[in-house]
Order: C-alpha cells, then structure tokens, then sequence
C-alpha cells in the first residue's frame, strides 16, 4: 500500500488529562465506548505495509473547549502510527483532531441516536487536504469477527474523494465493544479491519 494511501486509512479510523475528569454518563454511548485504558486489538488483511494486528487504545482524557475528550493511540507492529481526540454529545460521537491537529469542523462520526438509513454530511480538513462526503447509518446483525458473532450499528460512506483517490469506508458498531470491524477501499486497495480481542480499562 502507498505511504499515502496508509495515511488515508489511519485518518479514516478509526478512530491526557488536565483534571483527569471521567466522561460522565451524558456524554458516553455503549457504541463507542471510551473508558480510559479500553484497548480493541484488530486483524488486518490488505495491507502489505505492516504484519502485526493494529491496536487502538483510550490512552487518556482532556479537556477540549468546555467539555472532555478521550484520547485514542493506534499502533502498528509497536509503532505508534496515530492519534486522534473524540468528544461525545447528545447527539453523537465527534471526531475533532488527527495527530496532533485540530480538524476545522468536528467530524460526526456516529449519529445518536442511531436511526436506520439516516444521512449526514461531513466536510472537514487535515493541514492542506479537504474531506467531504455523506455518512449514511444502518444495521447488520450476526458480524462474525475473530472476537465473536455482533449485532451492529452501520456508518458507511461511498464516493469519497481524497488525495485524487475514490475512498469507500464503512464501520461496524456493537454495544458495549464499540468498532468490530472496518473496510477502507481506497482507489480500489481494500483493507478490512477485524477485531480480535476488546479489553476493558481497569480505571
């Protein structure tokens, strides 16, 4: 896979504190729970780049505005490969920075509640690359992953175009796990994104 192209995947996923506040019920969801210290590790097939399963840990949380945003780390073979803040709302799950860099819009990546077939536009950028496209929400149930058998909340978005390439990503929400699986096809390169293992925070 292009360098590119991998960048493109780690912006698409998914997916410290100055009080070290815990998010408080209002502002969770069971579909993408962020407890400090929930770790999901995941099987990767299509990517030549790396060997080792991807895993994504709530490595924190922090003050962002006037509300508390978990922070999630996301490591390839070791190798820290990302980092991304999310808040959570009333009304859904927010990515609002990648690597580092605050997004120019929150980035909504879950609608709550879920409704099925539901649409909502995204429009946002990292540095000098704008991303725009449609989210349109769904359920499927019995997705078999390593990990087990789910039944999920859908979050799929077609003929997104970045970086001159076609992107297609849909993400597979169960409760109480969060992401159980991921497809990115990007320029016709698709990478699945299974979980294995979900281990809960001990804090």
């Amino acid at each position: 896979m292009k360098v590119a192209s991998l960048r493109v995947l780690l912006i698409a996923l998914l997916l410290a504190p100055a009080a070290r506040a815990q998010l408080s019920m209002k502002d969770s969801t069971d579909y993408f729970p962020l407890k400090e210290g929930n770790t999901w590790t995941y099987k990767v097939t299509g990517d030549k780049e790396g060997k080792g399963p991807v895993v994504v840990k709530v490595a924190g949380l922090e003050k962002f505005g006037d509300t508390v945003a978990a922070r999630l780390e996301t490591r390839r073979d070791k190798e820290l490969v990302a980092t991304e803040l999310f808040t959570v709302d009333k009304e859904g799950v927010n990515k609002v920075e990648v690597g580092g860099t605050k997004l120019d819009a929150p980035v909504r990546l879950i609608k709550l509640p879920p409704k099925d077939k539901e649409n909502w536009k995204f429009n946002f950028k990292v540095s000098n690359t704008k991303v725009e496209g449609v989210y349109t929400a769904g359920t499927e149930k019995g997705v078999k992953v390593p990990a087990g058998s789910y039944d999920t909340i859908t979050v799929t978005s077609k003929d997104v175009k970045i970086e001159s390439q076609d992107m297609t990503m849909t993400y597979w929400f169960a409760e109480k796990v969060g992401m159980v699986k991921c497809v990115v096809d990007i320029g016709g390169i698709k990478v699945t994104l299974e979980l294995e293992k979900f281990e809960e925070g001990k804090k």
